[in-house]
């Protein structure tokens, strides 16, 4: 009987682990629909299983006086999320009555998500927050810290600006890439457009130069309006997005600044990263909307 017993218990324990998990969705603000909870619910368990993190999303009606980010890095460490020995994973943090939120990052995923990373996410997270698209804030999210962490399995480093500005191609993991620098030719040929005297023999110089420069073209840099193209099969879909910048006091610890053979030269971004009250190094990033 007792060797029984050990034996049921050994069974039952990954589903009673499962069981005892922190749900992924904590909707205490109550401003989703049923069906729209059931998608986030579902998104964020692939994307979480998909990576071994924790990817969660929390609304609440009030920050019970603390700020955003205290609050989010709270309830994140107390409640016990994150897997591995570092806590990986990601909260989502909503108060719509305050309109604040934060994203607060934690081991594998705060390494992921780099502060240009962050930068690209909660500029398109804040046009669906200002739009009162919130499921479509939430799904953002998801599918911003998917293509990040997607970014560091294939390189090996986080994701930044300066890399794109050298492999264009980086762009797709991005909401909002940055616009190429435009060239001496493209500033004169702008300069001239404006101007009727020139205008017509600079029309036809340039468009005897471009016709042959985009034969030479491999790539180029576009602002991307949507996310489609690289979002997991079954994820979430961008809604739209704007280049905000985020406002950041703390100081930046560079992860990695050599250049790997696994990153394909990529130098990486760096993330800015602060203590919480658990005593846990978090990212992260914010404000009001």
């Amino acid at each position: 009987m007792l060797l029984a017993f050990l034996l049921l218990c050994v069974v039952m324990a990954p589903a009673l682990r499962v069981k005892a998990a922190q749900p992924l969705l904590v909707d205490e603000a109550q401003v989703l629909s049923d069906s729209e909870a059931r998608r986030l619910e579902e998104d964020l368990a692939e994307v979480s299983d998909a990576y071994n993190i924790d990817l969660v999303v929390l609304t609440v009606t009030d920050l019970e006086g603390k700020e955003a980010m205290d609050y989010a890095d709270d309830y994140y460490d107390y409640n016990g999320y994150g897997r591995d020995a570092d806590y990986s994973g990601a909260l989502f943090l909503h108060c719509p009555d305050s309109r604040d939120y934060w994203i607060s990052t934690c081991g594998r995923v705060a390494d992921a998500v780099s502060d240009d990373a962050m930068e690209d996410l909660t500029g398109a997270v804040v046009e669906c927050l200002r739009a009162d698209d919130f499921a479509g804030a939430y799904e953002t999210y998801i599918t911003g810290v998917d293509n990040y962490m997607m970014y560091m399995e294939e390189y090996g480093v986080s994701i930044s600006y300066q890399d794109i500005q050298e492999y264009p191609e980086d762009a797709k993991y991005l909401f909002n890439p940055p616009e190429k620098e435009k060239s001496f030719f493209e500033k004169i040929t702008e300069y001239a457009a404006g101007n009727v005297v020139l205008a017509p023999v600079f029309g036809f110089i340039s468009s005897f130069l471009y016709m042959g420069g985009q034969k030479r073209k491999l790539v180029s840099v576009r602002k991307q309006s949507g996310a489609q193209h690289y979002v997991r099969s079954g994820a979430s879909r961008l809604r739209f997005s704007n280049d905000i910048l985020v406002n950041r006091t703390m100081n930046k610890t560079p992860i990695r600044t050599e250049r790997s053979s696994s990153s394909g030269g990529r130098v990486g971004g760096s993330t800015t990263f602060h203590t919480s009250s658990s005593g846990r190094s978090h990212g992260g990033g914010g404000g009001k909307y």
